[in-house]
């Protein structure tokens, strides 16, 4: 009988539990109250009804649970809903912030070095960046950048950290999690509540199969409680610090955008063409002089080809005169 009692007691409580995690974090208070109570309840009814049946699990209406199927059918809409209402209320939403943004600049080394000072004396860091370009070779230069940055300070990072940039574009996301935050805590609470009776009712259980029971789902309980600890640090990570992905292109002269005047964009395209000109001749120079000493050695060397080839052409031209003397 003292087998069938635990084992039902146990089966009960953790119907009422498993019931209680679908709630929301405004509740989940008053409802680990509500479960605590009719988890006692549960107890004695199963105690009793076992005693009455003969300490059979079937006899002693083995799966039924009043308690739990009441607040099974809680309204889970309803309370996301008034919990996410309370959560804006006191400022204690959560939100991700991401921002996109496209720049260029004229002093690739000096950006990319304020953009790393910047970010950590905010107590931010670079996640990840990349370059691509040989400026040895002449080349411009590309780079991304993914900064994380604490997000109380993401403004005054976007507002000192681009002194050598011009912002071609920006795009900025804001995601709200509340909902899904406040219900994985919810589910932490009910499953540590949940624990806790678990373990408190191994040490009272008296025979292998109560053990293989309860230990199996205190298993569970500690493999679920892993992924929703976990998932619920990726959130604050998120949410404590927000990702800005930089994309840099080094020029030599700044794009002007849509917002500038007339005479601004024409300055702008003057200032380019007579760049790419002063480019063309650069190049042009530097590749004649590069290519003068080759030029150099080949005119040399078909100089004296022909030199050697005139000198032939004598001789033949002169062994056949004689020949014609001689006859």
């Amino acid at each position: 009988m003292k087998k069938s009692f635990l084992t039902t007691a146990v089966f009960l409580m953790m119907m009422s539990l498993a019931s209680c995690g679908q709630g929301s974090a405004a509740d989940s208070a008053n409802e680990a109250e509500a479960v605590t109570a009719e988890t006692a309840a549960a107890y004695d009814e199963a105690a009793s009804v076992a005693q009455s049946a003969g300490g059979s699990i079937a006899e002693s209406g083995f799966g039924t649970a009043p308690s739990a199927n009441r607040i099974a059918e809680a309204d889970k809409g309803s309370m996301e809903e008034a919990e996410y209402m309370s959560g804006t209320e006191t400022g204690s939403r959560k939100l991700i912030k991401d921002v996109s943004m496209s720049v260029e600049t004229e002093e690739f080394d000096k950006l990319a070095a304020a953009i790393e000072e910047k970010a950590e004396s905010l107590s931010g860091y670079v996640e990840s960046s990349s370059v691509s370009g040989n400026i040895k070779n002449g080349e411009t230069r590309w780079g991304y950048f993914t900064v994380r940055i604490p997000a109380e300070k993401l403004d005054e990072f976007m507002d000192t950290a681009f002194a050598y940039a011009n912002i071609i574009s920006k795009n900025e996301k804001l995601t709200d999690i509340t909902l899904k935050y406040t219900d994985t805590e919810s589910r932490i609470t009910a499953l540590k509540t949940e624990q806790e009776r678990l373990t408190e009712l191994l040490s009272e259980a008296d025979s292998a199969e109560s053990l293989i029971v309860i230990e199996d789902r205190l298993s569970e309980i500690r493999y679920e409680l892993q992924n929703f600890e976990s998932q619920l640090r990726l959130y604050d990570n998120q949410v404590n610090y927000s990702t800005v992905r930089i994309d840099i292109s080094e020029v030599k002269v700044f794009t002007a955008g849509p917002q500038a005047g007339v005479l601004d964009r024409i300055g702008t395209g003057i200032s380019k063409n007579m760049r790419a000109l002063g480019d063309f001749l650069e190049n042009a120079i530097i590749f004649t002089v590069s290519f003068l000493p080759v030029a150099l050695v080949l005119g040399a060397s078909g100089f004296a080809v022909y030199k050697v080839l005139k000198a032939a052409n004598k001789a033949r031209k002169k062994r056949l005169e004689n020949r014609k003397k001689e006859l």
